[in-house]
């Protein structure tokens, strides 16, 4: 049975992460570990930061560094279970969990706690994703 371990938060919910999966599960039997950092959603510091710009504004309805965190863990829960459901549906086995904000550290938390054979990070759309294998991820990170 080979783990892998599905790395994103925001770009969860694209074909390619579907496809990727699809490739992994006609290879043979496989489980998927979606691990989803709750990295903070930074819409709300720069709309804030653009308005303050334009006119003064009052400090107590800038949103607190708790609402930013807090905000970034419920997008990355609902984002999560979103795709845990997707992946269900084509026939994967899959679960996950919501992960340290910064990505580096949830997956070398996943990492030491779980052994994958392949990590694959889902990228947005555009950008070039690279699949390394769990124990380069572990190498690079010491």
């Amino acid at each position: 049975m080979h783990r892998y371990l599905v790395v994103a938060n925001q770009t969860l919910g694209g074909q390619e992460l579907l496809d990727a999966v699809r490739d992994r599960m006609a290879r043979g039997p496989a489980e998927f570990w979606v691990l989803a950092p709750a990295t903070p959603t930074t819409h709300l510091i720069t709309d804030f930061g653009a308005l303050s710009g334009a006119f003064p504004i009052d400090p107590s309805v800038m949103p607190t560094a708790a609402d930013v965190r807090d905000e970034g863990i419920a997008v990355a829960r609902s984002n999560l279970d979103r795709e845990l459901g997707r992946l269900r549906e084509i026939g994967a086995t899959a679960d996950g969990a919501v992960g340290d904000p910064n990505p580096m550290v949830a997956i070398e938390k996943a990492v030491e706690e779980q052994p994958f054979d392949e990590i694959i990070p889902v990228s947005p759309a555009g950008s070039r994703s690279i699949c390394r294998t769990a124990s380069a991820a572990k190498s690079t990170s010491r």
